[in-house]
């Protein structure tokens, strides 16, 4: 582990941190949207947990939640079926319609 010399090069650190993170949300959303089953999983994780550099975003981790399930995967397992329902289930009526939303949006890619 480094010592850090100043505010400036954690915060230098962080961004590239970040950046390196936003690339990896990028190129998951494309696999994503391309109907790749890791990369939807992995997309709905990251959002459902703020991991990298996706935000924490309910909503949008149960949409793709949803697209996994509706996606006809022969992958498709009980384990998504719990995910799903951990991810919409603790959505706000608000939330659950712009998850619904968010969801249509990306069925329409797909």
């Amino acid at each position: 582990m480094a010592v850090l010399e100043s505010a400036e090069e954690a915060k230098a650190i962080e961004d590239k941190r970040v950046a390196a993170g936003a690339s990896d949300v990028t190129i998951l959303t494309k696999k994503a949207l391309k109907g790749n089953y890791q990369a939807q999983r992995n997309l709905a994780y990251e959002y459902q947990h703020g991991r990298g550099s996706a935000p924490y975003d309910p909503p949008r981790a149960c949409a793709w939640r949803g697209i996994i399930m509706a996606s006809g995967s022969p992958k498709v397992d009980e384990s998504d079926q719990s995910n799903l329902e951990l991810a919409c289930g603790r959505l706000t009526p608000a939330q659950r319609e712009q998850a619904a939303r968010i969801f249509s949006e990306i069925a329409e890619v797909l």
